[in-house]
């Protein structure tokens, strides 16, 4: 996507860098709410934290936890944390199980990891545990119903890589994983942490355009799609939960 095409789909992207439909800036704006100088933060499925790497400083300000709270510890089934610079300590996990005390975490947070869970009641039963109570777990994924989401289910996921990059994706290969849609659904996320007793807000968010980086007319019909679509086919699910007071 060049910032030619995107600006002139989304003009408001000239002031400030990010357009109305940047769900990463409502979704990080409500987590930040809810911390304090005395919160600890699980980042969980951090990665590398790429997503910050080529941001706007008020964007990383934004999505940033470090320096902010009291400690923010990330947590990866994969070594790929050891190199993430916006957390303070990096935990492998194995299995699902999160190597941390129980009753130790104020928040839990995870920006597009849930997508990928293959088994969401062992996820649920570890964040409840290292969750305290009235502790939250926020998390942002795409829509079930969105096209997108559609369509990586049909495609074989040795295609999404190269599918990703016809899209103007700019992740790399080892940053593309399988897809399974867990917990994708208003319905399923609100059902889900009900049964681990949690309250629960989820919002649907439309997104930008998927189409942007192939041009400027592709771009134009996929604002176009997002905007008239129903609310039930938007792009992204912000998930905002509370552990009850047991």
């Amino acid at each position: 996507m060049t910032s030619f095409v995107a600006e002139r789909i989304y003009p408001e992207i000239h002031f400030g860098k990010f357009t109305f439909n940047d769900g990463g800036v409502p979704y990080y704006a409500r987590v930040q709410s809810l911390l304090n100088t005395s919160s600890v933060v699980l980042d969980y499925g951090c990665g590398r934290g790429i997503h910050l790497s080529s941001s706007t400083a008020f964007y990383k300000s934004l999505c940033t936890f470090k320096g902010k709270v009291r400690q923010v510890i990330g947590v990866d089934p994969t070594g790929a944390g050891v190199d993430n610079l916006d957390i303070d300590e990096f935990r492998q996990m194995t299995d699902y199980l999160i190597p941390v005390e129980d009753g130790t975490i104020d928040l839990c947070h995870a920006d597009w990891v849930i997508e990928h869970v293959t088994d969401i009641d062992l996820l649920m039963t570890e964040i409840n545990r290292v969750l305290k109570p009235g502790g939250y777990f926020c998390f942002r994924t795409p829509n079930r119903f969105h096209y997108s989401s559609l369509g990586a289910a049909m495609i074989p996921f040795e295609l999404h890589y190269k599918l990703r990059g016809l899209l103007g994706d700019v992740h790399e290969a080892q940053d593309v994983f399988p897809t399974t849609y867990p917990c994708n659904t208003k319905w399923s996320a609100e059902r889900i942490l009900k049964r681990y007793c949690f309250t629960s807000a989820v919002r649907y968010h439309r997104g930008i355009s998927h189409l942007m980086g192939m041009g400027y007319l592709p771009g134009l019909i996929g604002k176009f799609f997002e905007s008239i679509s129903p609310r039930f086919l938007c792009h992204e699910l912000h998930v905002f939960a509370q552990k009850m007071n047991r």
